[in-house]
């Protein structure tokens, strides 16, 4: 108890001067360690000693599962049994409590907020609604989590979220499928940050009974597994939405050849150039191909009713088994026809198409489902006119990525009639193995803020898995973290405080060292490369590189030394979600080694300047090829390393593409070392991959 005692004094002296205030105010030893931030929060002198005599009171079976969480974060933190009872008066209980919203209480108070009164013995969570006294729940077990000796401290708060929808997407088509365990703890995680919507972007990735697709060979869900995702869900006060491209981004399920009448004619969608069909066709006739080589079109038609009826019957599949309050149709990055001159009214026709086939399909979902149809916003910000058909009542996914983006877009789609939009910054998640959250987090907290300005519905922070979904879903923690906290707060959390109070949430541990490698790891920028995924597999080239590349290669090298060393100091302590450390681990070495092996090729391109490996001393050349056998060894020891951190949470469809990648690096480096083996290793000025990959017939 001398815990308790000694939290009492502090609270003693500091209580008198506190009265009510922003709970992103508190500093100091009182400081609390929660994400999102409270909004209201009055702390108290003492602290409430829990122990395993407390038990959990719950008048209604909607709080069903919130009191059972509070039993399981009990038992997962302390090895505590807490009983759930039925509502009484008894000291040492935490309460569960129904109530009236306040009179003049603001809409988001009244259907999600809650109060947390804690005393000595009692705690109380009251609500108007299962929501928000699941929420303070929520806040309750961060506190617990902060805590580790049960010593949690005396206060009120009072909480309510800025924004309705506080939520993510979630690539599943790209390459990682998590498993159903994996995703229903997903869902858990979700909630635990208050987010409420979970969109999961799927293309072919859903096993249709009116159409074979694709997807099917690359671990798709299947109505069963989406209905048990929605149900966990709704236990968790979490919406599982589809995200169903019904236009664009369709090039697999196009590409199969009873689907290809459904194509928009002459036109691709995004990243194809215009190819008409009759080409198309005249080409595979002539040239014999797989499936996979073939140019398939992306986008369906939306001039044709045949397609129509064709996506109508997908939706209708998903549509049944989700049954929520949204459906996601997509819509972005179709490439209207282009025309100039006496071709334009078709163009501008081909436009109002577009207005016309996703106002149809809103319709059909609004009239056999009872759900809002959402979509991309990038389509009618480019062409107003498109927007003429669409319903007012559509929700709008106004999506920018740009870290500087200040979303005055939101302004435009006020003023052409759509006054329902959810802002969606990006995780920047795409063609790396670990999150940028330097750009991440700045392209968040600019949309969080524009769209609580604009009176937006919600904010849901993009996932992407392009160039093979490479980066692991349990990087994006932090992220997600971070989103909940933009979405719900009045302000935005700064960067710093939040990553601490992050690491002593999520991991049950107030240790400095893991936000250090947090931030090492994610704030890692590199001058002319966007991603550090294109970095790290990058074809390796002997020559020397700038002296500020070798710069930037040492302090990169130095910083995942830290994070490793941060990584295994913080270990022991770690009390929750142990298994990210072995993944952010993972991703130190994949930088660690891109450090390496730039500046070995530079130190052999600095060797090898006006001259060839033959003219080296036998020794230099087997320095050289021991450097670069060294590196493949540990390209060979990174591949292994995610094959085996892929299957923990995923399913192993897509884990081949991967890995076939990450193959890659071993084998060009093992070719420069026979190269230099040989006395054939020589500074590459072309600037091409040529001496890496070689030919076919000249293997390493």
């Amino acid at each position: 108890m001398a815990s308790f005692h000694a939290f009492a004094a502090r609270g003693a002296l500091l209580a008198a001067a506190l009265s009510m205030v922003p709970g992103a105010a508190l500093a100091g030893p009182l400081a609390l360690a929660l994400v999102p931030m409270p909004r209201e929060v009055v702390v108290r002198a003492g602290g409430a000693a829990l122990g395993p005599e407390w038990v959990v009171s719950s008048a209604g079976a909607d709080d069903g599962e919130a009191a059972r969480l509070l039993a399981g974060e009990a038992a997962s933190g302390h090895r505590w049994t807490w009983q759930v009872v039925v509502a009484g008066n008894r000291r040492r209980t935490i309460e569960l409590r129904a109530i009236a919203p306040p009179a003049e209480a603001p809409a988001l108070l009244a259907e999600q907020g809650y109060t947390l009164d804690i005393t000595g013995e009692r705690i109380v969570i009251a609500g108007a609604t299962s929501q928000g006294r699941f929420y303070g729940v929520q806040t309750l077990r961060q506190l617990m989590r902060a805590h580790p000796d049960g010593v949690i401290p005396c206060l009120r708060i009072r909480d309510w979220p800025a924004m309705a929808w506080r939520g993510v997407s979630d690539d599943i088509s790209r390459g990682q499928v998590s498993t159903v365990a994996d995703f229903k703890d997903i869902l858990r995680q979700l909630a635990y940050y208050k987010l409420n919507l979970y969109q999961l972007y799927i293309e072919d990735m859903f096993r249709f009974e009116a159409s074979r697709t694709r997807g099917e060979q690359r671990g798709a869900l299947t109505g069963s597994e989406l209905a048990q995702l929605v149900e966990e869900g709704r236990r968790n006060h979490v919406v599982v939405s589809p995200i169903f491209e019904t236009l664009a981004h369709q090039e697999r399920l196009l590409s199969l050849e009873e689907h290809r009448r459904f194509a928009a004619d002459g036109a691709t969608g995004s990243g194809w150039e215009p190819l008409g069909r009759a080409a198309r066709n005249l080409f595979r006739r002539l040239v014999p191909q797989s499936a996979d080589e073939t140019v398939a079109p992306a986008a369906f038609s939306a001039h044709d009713p045949r397609a129509l009826r064709f996506v109508q019957s997908l939706v209708d599949e998903i549509a049944v088994v989700t049954r929520g309050p949204f459906f996601h149709i997509g819509g972005d990055e179709w490439q209207a026809p282009a025309a100039t001159g006496a071709a334009a009214a078709s163009s501008a026709s081909g436009v109002r198409a577009y207005g016309r086939y996703l106002g149809s399909l809103a319709r059909h979902l609004e009239d056999h489902y009872g759900c809002r149809a959402m979509v991309y916003g990038d389509v009618i910000l480019e062409h107003p006119e498109a927007a003429r058909d669409l319903p007012r009542e559509i929700v709008v996914v106004d999506w920018h990525y740009d870290p500087q983006d200040s979303f005055p877009s939101l302004g435009r789609l006020e003023c052409l009639g759509f006054h329902d939009v959810i802002v969606s910054p990006g995780l920047w998640t795409w063609r790396t193995f670990y999150p940028n959250y330097a750009r991440a987090f700045r392209n968040i907290a600019a949309a969080a803020q524009a769209g609580k300005r604009a009176g937006g519905m919600g904010c849901v922070t993009a996932a992407w898995g392009d160039d093979g979904a490479e980066n692991l879903r349990e990087n994006n923690w932090a992220g997600y973290a971070f989103s909940a906290a933009a979405a719900w707060e009045p302000g935005v959390p700064s960067e710093e405080p939040f990553l601490r109070r992050f690491v002593t949430v999520h991991y049950g541990t107030d240790a400095p060292a893991l936000s250090r490698a947090e931030r090492l790891l994610g704030w890692q920028e590199f001058e002319r490369v966007g991603w550090a995924g294109r970095l790290y597999h990058r074809a390796p080239a002997i020559r020397p590189r700038p002296e500020s590349t070798v710069r930037r290669m040492v302090a990169l090298e130095a910083d995942m030394l830290e994070a490793g060393r941060d990584l295994d100091a913080s270990e022991a302590a770690v009390r929750f979600d142990r298994g990210h450390l072995a993944t952010a681990r993972h991703c130190a070495r994949r930088y660690r080694y891109v450090a390496e092996r730039e500046l070995a090729l530079d130190r052999a391109g600095r060797i090898l300047e006006g001259r060839t490996a033959a003219q080296l001393t036998p020794a230099e050349r087997e320095r050289v090829a021991l450097d670069l056998d060294r590196l493949a060894a540990t390209a060979d020891s990174l591949r292994a390393e995610f094959g085996r951190l892929w299957v923990i949470h995923n399913r192993p469809e897509g884990l081949e593409l991967n890995e076939r990648r990450m193959a890659k690096q071993g084998a060009m480096l093992r070719r420069l070392s026979h190269l230099a083996r040989g006395g054939r290793l020589e500074v590459d000025h072309t600037y091409s991959d040529m001496q890496a990959l070689g030919p076919a017939s000249d293997p390493p």
